[in-house]
Order: structure tokens, then sequence, then C-alpha cells
């Protein structure tokens, strides 16, 4: 049995009590405990929506545009995946996800590419691992395989698509119905570059989008009333130069979401990444209590419900906790200023 007592994040506040665990079950408790095992500031392990993992193993790249660095086929990430062996990408992920595990990250969603090889390298890559991943895989070619598909849902969460600029509309479309069908997720970075149509977007049905920074006030809204959450990644956009509209997004009433992105340009630290979307947004249009929101609460919208996820949160309600070692008299402002050097207990629920 462990027991943490201080200031306790849950449903959006913080709290003063205590969170039991025992038999890998939490529950949380009003009041501090006199024999707490650890004290601090509590808040649930983070969420990191956006990451492409394999990339972990690529140098940070020279200058470039978007199309340049990470488009599909021959953009500068892709030519050197292509170089690497698949022990070099293994090591580079495994590395990768312990240094995610130590920064508090407990789950993340990745778009994996390399159709079922790279789908399966992840999923060797995680064996052993306290953390989650949802794997959102891309098919080796731009086309709808049916064989293919069957066998990357097989060993995968959902599809996860680069942009609706890079395939034939009707391949995917096709793909779409067969998630559909199959009562599976899509994914999809959206307006990254260039504004894409979000009516041909929308239609496909997607469970989240990615990125969005060229989208007008009229695509904004429309995944508001879509109820389509967006995930943003502030630190892997100012590579290239490129700002997500935060203020306009939290105008819409969107759900947004946050995610580091490549690991070739931004470290895996949700901490930074936090901070980096409080400089981004307007404090009058972004507080810290709606900040930790973003973090730690709109992150569940767009994780898939996997079997057995969640199910031994008990009363606490999240799959894990990280306790700092800060002092709790505005704990919103110690958390946004903590680092991961702050971290004094981190639990993980397994199933």
């Amino acid at each position: 049995m462990v027991i943490v007592s201080g200031s306790v994040y849950r449903k959006g506040e913080f709290i003063e009590g205590h969170i039991v665990c025992e038999d890998n079950i939490m529950k949380f408790h009003d009041g501090l405990a006199e024999d707490a095992d650890h004290r601090g500031i509590v808040i649930p392990t983070f969420s990191n929506c956006h990451m492409h993992i394999g990339d972990s193993a690529i140098p940070r790249p020279p200058p470039g545009t978007v199309e340049e660095i990470v488009g599909p086929p021959d953009g500068y990430k892709h030519r050197m995946l292509r170089q690497l062996s698949d022990d070099d990408i293994n090591r580079a992920m495994s590395s990768c996800m312990d240094g995610m595990m130590e920064g508090g990250i407990g789950r993340f969603i990745d778009f994996r590419e390399g159709g079922l090889a790279g789908a399966r390298q992840l999923n060797n890559s995680l064996e052993g691992k306290a953390l989650d991943c949802d794997i959102y895989s891309r098919p080796a070619g731009n086309v709808f395989n049916e064989k293919e598909l069957k066998d990357l849902l097989e060993i995968s969460t959902g599809i996860g698509i680069s942009a609706i600029s890079d395939w034939d509309q009707n391949e995917l479309v096709k793909i779409a119905r067969y998630l559909a069908k199959n009562g599976k997720p899509l994914g999809l970075h959206a307006s990254e570059r260039v504004q894409e149509d979000i009516v041909a977007i929308l239609d496909l049905e997607p469970k989240f989008l990615v990125h969005m920074i060229e989208a007008t006030d009229e695509d904004l809204e429309a995944c508001y009333l879509e109820k389509i959450p967006v995930v943003i990644c502030p630190r892997a956009n100012s590579f290239f130069g490129l700002q997500p509209p935060i203020d306009r997004m939290l105008d819409a009433g969107l759900d947004i979401c946050l995610g580091t992105d490549n690991v070739m340009l931004a470290e895996p630290d949700m901490f930074e990444e936090m901070r980096a979307l409080r400089n981004l947004a307007s404090p009058d249009a972004l507080t810290d209590e709606g900040l930790l929101g973003i973090v730690f609460d709109n992150s569940r919208k767009v994780l898939n419900s996997n079997p057995g996820i969640g199910s031994g949160t008990g009363s606490w309600g999240y799959d894990g906790f990280i306790v700092l070692e800060k002092a709790s008299d505005d704990p919103s402002r110690q958390v946004i200023d903590a680092t991961r050097n702050d971290i004094c207990f981190h639990f993980q629920w397994r199933p």
C-alpha cells in the first residue's frame, strides 16, 4: 500500500486530500493523511496526445519547411528512417520511453509510420515498459488495402493519416468506412501548412485532428459543432516558424489537447510543452486552471477506451499520478513552473 497526500488535482481543481493505492486501485479521500509515504502536489500522469516516437533515432534536422522535413515519402525524416537499422530505431524508442516515464508521462498516442513493420516494432519496444500507448498506425502506401488494414488493426488502436493533401480522397473514404464498420478510430493531421477542405476532413469522421494551424474561424467552428478535439504541438510547430491559433481555438470553444509531435524536433517533455502553450495564449483567454484542464482532462477525450483502461482507477479517476515536491500555496502555478526534477514519486496503474 502507498499513500500520497497534499494538494490533489481532481476534476479540474486542487483539493486538500490523499490517495491510497492498494492492489492497483487508487482511491481518493478528503483531508491530509498523517501517515503518508509522499507529500506534495499530486497531479495525474501526463498523456502526450501526439507523437512520432520513431523519430527519436533521427538527429535534429537542418532548417526547412514542413514538406521538406516531415513530408512523406521523401522528406528528411523519411530518408533518415530508411537509413537506420531496426536495432537503431528500437534502442532510440526504448530510451525515449524511459525518459517519458521519468518525466511523468503515463500514456501517449503515436502516429506510427512504416505499415505493419512499424506497428510491430513499436509494440515490441513497449514490452516491459510501465507506459501505455495508443498506436495509430499508417498503411505502407497511400491506398486502401483491406487485408493490410485488418492486419494493422489487430495490433493498433486505429489509423493515423499524414494529411488529406497526401491522399486521393476516394482512398481515404474507403479507409474511413472500413474503420467505422469495425469500430476503430481515425486520427488526421489537418491544415498544418496549408488550409485543407474541412468538409472533406470531417466527412471522414475522425476521432481527433492534429495541428489545424492554417484553419479559418469557420473551420474551427465546424470542428466545435462536430465535437472533434484538436491536438496542438507548439514547440514542434515553432521549428517551422508556425504557431497554432490558440486564442481563436479557445474562442471557438474547441477541446484542445497537447502533444509534442516529432521527437527530433521537441523532446517529449510535457512540462515544457505546457509552458510553451502558456506563452502562446493570451492570459485573459487561458487561465492557469484552464491550461491544466487542457493537459489533464481534455486528453481523455482523444484517448481510445480500450478494454480495461481505467478499471483500476477507483475513485481517483485517472490512470496514474505523480507527486511534485513543491509548496502548495498556489498549486496551479507551481505545476506550470515545475520540471521533471520536482517529481518525487510516480505511480502508473497497470491492467
